[in-house]
Formats: structure tokens, sequence, C-alpha cells
């Protein structure tokens, strides 16, 4: 067996954990206009708060892409997918429960900052993998599959449940990270085996 045929396996895998986890991130980030109308229906927000806080999530995303770099840097970027799908979980969790304007709107911070750190990791793995940077490309245009499926899958469960569309991400979110965190250590362990 030649060694591009032992990589495929590893690296569809990697491909499609990476789109999966950019079609919530990303997608989530990129339809929240199509939110505004059934969180305000549903809440005490007004039009205008829920503006706000879409806007603090955008200027977040800007914001934090410096910061997620520096952080895949020095903790690798496997710890830094697995850290930003936990800490995003958890902010989606607090964004369906918790009536505030501020606190939503830190939390969709947190959360923004969450899914750059994963955006950028991916990145990092993927350009540092053999043949990363020909397959870049295939990876980021889960982003754009985020954006057309989030509305298609979230739409229907907020309008079904409510805030709990919010867990359901969140559930997913976690998911993702045991698997990013589980093929961290396959990794690190396949590389202690190598010369």
């Amino acid at each position: 067996m030649t060694h591009t045929q032992q990589k495929s396996p590893n690296l569809w895998l990697v491909i499609a954990a990476a789109a999966a986890i950019l079609l919530i991130t990303i997608g989530m980030r990129m339809t929240m206009g199509l939110f505004v109308r059934p969180v305000v229906d549903s809440t005490e927000l007004s039009i205008q708060e829920f503006s706000l806080i879409i806007a603090v999530f955008q200027l977040m995303w800007g914001l934090s892409q410096p910061l997620s770099g520096a952080l895949a840097d020095r903790f690798g970027a496997h710890m830094v997918i697995a850290g930003g799908l936990v800490v995003a979980a958890v902010a989606f969790i607090g964004i369906g429960v918790i009536p505030s304007l501020i606190l939503v709107a830190v939390l969709w911070g947190v959360a923004v900052l969450a899914a750059q750190g994963t955006q950028i990791s991916i990145n990092v793995l993927t350009l540092r993998a053999p043949g990363g940077a020909q397959i870049l490309s295939t990876i980021q245009a889960s982003r754009f599959y985020g954006n057309a499926l989030t509305p298609l899958v979230f739409l229907p469960i907020y309008g079904a449940a409510g805030a709990w569309v919010f867990a359901v991400a969140a559930a997913v979110l976690l998911a993702m990270s045991a698997v990013t965190a589980a093929g961290a250590g396959g990794v690190r362990r396949n590389s202690l085996r190598q010369p």
C-alpha cells in the first residue's frame, strides 16, 4: 500500500469532521438574520436589541482572528478545536436560557470567539497535513454549506421547540469536541510510533 492510500481514509475523516464543525459554527454565524423574527416574537427582545447582538457577534468574528491563530500556535490546533467547541456549546446553551440582553450579547461574543478558533485551527491542521493545501478549499466550502443547511436544519427545530435549538446545536458541538479530542490522541500516538 502506498503512502497516499494509507492516508486517504484519515483524510476523508478529517474532511468530514471539519465539514460538520464548520457547518454549525459558521452556519449559525452566517444565518443569524433568519432568526431575528422568531427570536423577537418569542422573547422580550426588540428587533434593535437582537440586531445589536448580531452586530457584536460579527465584530467579535473579525477581532478574534489574530487571537485564534496565536492560541493554535501555542496550544495546538486540536486543543483549540476541542476546547472551542466546548466553549461554543456552553455559550449556545446559555443563549437559549438567559433572558438578559447584555448576557446574551456577551455569550454571542464568546461563541463567535470559539467558532473563530475552530475555523483557524482547522485551517492550521489542514495546511500542515500532507496534501492539505490541495484540500483547504474543499474544507472551507463547508462554511457555505453551513449557510445553506443551517436554516433548513435549525429553523424547524426552533419552530417546534423554541430555544431548545441552541441545546441541539450544543449537543452536536460537544459530540464533535469528543471526536476531535479522540482524534488528537490518535494523532499523537501515531506520531510517536513513526521513526
